[in-house]
């Protein structure tokens, strides 16, 4: 009698030492569900907020409305944009719309306007350098194709099957969120294509208005 309840001791002993594990695996398995789902909750929020924010409606809040919706020749009426436009703000500043969100802002004027890491119009190839980086390599003379990364020095262009060289240069540096066209060796052409904040919008509106 006194074996058979010390068996029973046992098994009841085990029995509850089996049950805590499964409810402690059950429960961070829960858990572990749980925090992925709001894993995903907070990513989709995040995708809503960034598309939410920077379409047409987000540039003209800050900026106004533009002087004409372009793209190469071809102006069009605000109730039949295309899926991709420039909105002109004048002097060759521009905001590019591709597939209804904000892509990247544009500055061709001379100015003093700072887009980022400090790079600002009439900056040199070498003060470019040295603000964000060096080139994976340097295409001198080559066929502009826009390869990220890569310095296209003094780039070759082709017109009616004749090759020739032209005094402009381009870099384009994604991780930093813009790219350049260079003119004898100055920034002639400066475009951010990221991080297009509403106090970044104000400044550039500001630039603008100044112009």
């Amino acid at each position: 009698m006194k074996k058979m309840s010390i068996m029973l001791i046992s098994i009841t002993a085990v029995a509850v030492f089996l049950i805590a594990i499964i409810l402690v695996f059950v429960r961070g398995e829960y858990q572990i569900v749980k925090k992925s789902e709001l894993n995903r909750i907070v990513q989709n929020k995040q995708s809503d907020i960034k598309a939410e924010k920077t379409d047409r409606e987000y540039v003209i809040s800050i900026m106004g409305e533009p002087k004409n919706y372009i793209w190469g020749e071809d102006t069009f009426h605000i109730e039949d944009l295309p899926s991709h436009y420039i909105m002109d703000y004048g002097n060759s500043n521009m905001a590019c719309i591709y597939n209804g969100i904000l892509s990247e802002t544009r500055v061709h004027s001379p100015g003093d306007f700072t887009e980022f890491n400090g790079i600002k119009l009439g900056d040199t190839i070498d003060e470019v350098i040295e603000k964000i980086g060096k080139p994976i390599r340097i295409a001198d003379g080559e066929e502009l194709n826009f390869e990220e990364n890569v310095l296209f020095l003094h780039y070759s262009y082709s017109e009616q099957g004749i090759i020739s060289s032209s005094p402009y240069s381009y870099y384009s540096v994604p991780e930093k969120n813009v790219r350049m066209f260079f003119n004898n060796d100055k920034v002639h052409a400066l475009y951010n294509t990221g991080g297009f904040s509403p106090e970044f919008l104000s400044a550039f509106s500001d630039y603008i208005k100044r112009k």
